[in-house]
C-alpha cells in the first residue's frame, strides 16, 4: 500500500498570566498548561479510509487453491483385474453415500434369470415371485455375478435380503434384493449405494 502523508494544521494557544495563582491550569511547578489542537484534513483522511477499505476488500476477495476432492466411484473397466481381498473401509455412514450404480443392471438380470430358471423356488401365483428356498435364491444370485468377474457375496449384516460387490477394493456396491413381502425384487430400487473404500 503507497504510503500517505496526512496534512496537520496545528494551532497552539498558550495562555499565560501574569499574577500568581490566576494562571489557568497552572501546575504545581508555576508553568502553564499548554492546549494543542490538532486537526486532520478531511480529504485526507477520507482517502486513507477508502486506501484501508480496498486493501480490505482484496484480503477478503482472496481466495486459496486447494485440490478437488477425488471421486472414489469411478467404474472399473470390465478388463480391470479382480481384487477380492479385504478392504480397508468401515461400511458406516461417514464412508456411504449415493451414486449412480456400475452394477445395477448386472444385478436385475442376475435376480430375473434366477427366478426364470429355478421356478421351483418362487410362487409365482400371486403379484411378485415369493421366494420358497430364500438360500437358493440369494446363493444362485452371487453365482451368477462371481462368473461375469466380480467379487460378490451375501451382505452378512442383513443375509436374507442383501448381497454386496465390488471389482477390486475402491469401493463397494450394496443391493437389497428381497422384499419386506419376501419377494425377489429386480427394480431400479435395489440399488441402496456405495461405500468406499471396500470394507470387505
Amino acid at each position: 500500500m503507497q504510503a500517505r502523508w496526512l496534512a496537520f494544521s496545528l494551532s497552539v494557544t498558550i495562555a499565560a498570566c501574569g499574577q500568581e495563582g490566576s494562571i489557568e491550569g497552572e501546575t504545581n511547578d508555576g508553568m502553564a498548561e499548554t492546549h494543542t489542537d490538532v486537526s486532520v484534513d478531511s480529504a485526507d483522511t477520507q482517502a486513507l479510509f477508502e486506501t484501508e477499505g480496498e486493501a480490505s476488500t482484496d484480503v477478503a476477495e482472496a481466495t486459496v487453491d486447494t485440490p478437488l476432492e477425488t471421486n472414489p466411484h469411478v467404474c472399473p473397466a470390465g478388463s480391470a483385474p479382480m481384487d477380492c481381498s479385504p478392504g480397508t473401509g468401515t461400511g458406516l455412514g461417514d464412508q456411504c453415500k449415493d451414486a449412480p450404480s456400475c452394477w445395477v443392471t448386472k444385478v436385475q438380470k442376475a435376480v430375473n434369470d434366477t427366478v426364470a430358471t429355478h421356478p421351483e423356488w418362487f410362487d409365482t401365483s400371486g403379484t411378485c415371485p415369493l421366494i420358497k428356498n430364500v438360500d437358493g435364491f440369494l446363493d444362485n444370485v452371487v453365482a451368477l455375478l462371481a462368473a461375469q468377474g466380480l467379487c460378490v457375496k451375501r451382505d452378512p449384516n442383513a443375509p436374507n435380503e442383501e448381497i454386496t460387490l465390488k471389482k477390486d477394493n475402491a469401493f463397494t456396491e450394496n443391493f437389497d434384493v428381497v422384499a419386506s413381502t419376501g419377494c425377489a425384487r429386480s427394480g431400479a430400487a435395489i440399488y441402496t449405494g456405495y461405500c468406499a473404500p471396500a470394507w470387505w
